[in-house]
């Protein structure tokens, strides 16, 4: 899939060699753990005589729950590096105007001191969006720009395995 204006794929919509979907089976488990004991909590606090501990398994049995629903809705489906079996994880670094040309050429040309030199912000109008295993065996990058009302990527998706994704990572 790519963006309608420039034809470059997008790192969010593209699948990326080496990465599956699949499910998570502990996030899964514990999500419907969660969701049983605090069901569980509902059943016995009628039988409980004490006015207060009733409450206050109410409040753990919807806390439960909630966080059962959510394990099961939302942490059950990850995206994983195939090769090594693990779960991955998006993390977004900002810089300023001024460095977009510098960030992109860095990444397109795979000059990482060119990266570890230039400073992330807490926010900007240029985005890097990096996707790593949490083995740190496997990254993806892409530069993004912001265009009023979104950010749009701006630069070739860059796949880094091994070695060469342990180093990058260790930049951030």
């Amino acid at each position: 899939m790519t963006t309608e204006n420039n034809n470059i794929p997008d790192i969010n919509k593209y699948e990326i060699e080496g990465l599956e979907r699949k499910t998570n089976v502990s996030a899964l488990a514990l999500g419907i753990v969660a969701c049983v004991v605090g069901i569980a909590l509902f059943i016995i606090q009628k039988m409980s005589a004490n006015t207060l501990l009733a409450y206050a398994m109410i409040f753990v049995g919807i806390v439960l729950v909630c966080y059962g629903a959510f394990q099961i809705i939302w942490q059950s489906k990850k995206w994983f590096y195939k090769p090594t079996n693990s779960v991955t994880c998006c993390h977004d670094y900002y810089y300023g105007a001024d460095d977009f040309a510098s960030l992109k050429q860095s990444l397109e040309s795979k000059n990482l001191n060119g990266i570890k030199q230039m400073k992330a912000q807490c926010d900007g109008n240029v985005r890097m969006r990096v996707i790593r295993s949490k083995d740190n065996q496997f990254a993806a990058a892409q530069v993004f720009r912001y265009v009023p009302f979104e950010f749009r990527p701006e630069s070739k998706i860059m796949v880094m395995k091994d070695a060469d994704a342990k180093t990058f990572v260790s930049l951030f």
